[in-house]
């Protein structure tokens, strides 16, 4: 991406945060199962999944995650329609959650 269409961090996480609520989900592990049930058996790990209309809407939402400091899963297609991009790991999803809870305290 050249430097003149890079996204300034904060309107990165802003971008981010309005695609996700066009439809997205988060995952995160039910600790207490995980400890019930060891890591072996539970295996629900922590992932943001965006989910987007088209590969053009793909490519885009790779660049702005990617200048939002986030590293994406490999994208996959949902339905003839639709295609998921994924973004695991815990410290990503706490991440993500931050920008998603800042931009409900703003009015």
């Amino acid at each position: 991406m050249p430097a003149s269409d890079a996204v300034r961090p904060a309107a990165a996480h802003r971008r981010a945060v309005k695609a996700f609520l066009e439809g997205g989900c988060i995952r995160t592990p039910n600790e207490d199962r995980r400890s019930a049930e060891g890591h072996h058996v539970y295996k629900k790990g922590w992932e943001v999944r965006f989910v987007v209309r088209s590969k053009s809407d793909v490519a885009r939402l790779l660049c702005l995650l990617a200048d939002a400091g986030l590293t994406a899963g490999s994208s996959y297609r949902r339905s003839p329609n639709t295609w998921a991009i994924p973004v695991y790991g815990r410290e990503q999803v706490t991440r993500f959650m931050g920008w998603l809870e800042g931009s409900r305290r703003r009015p």
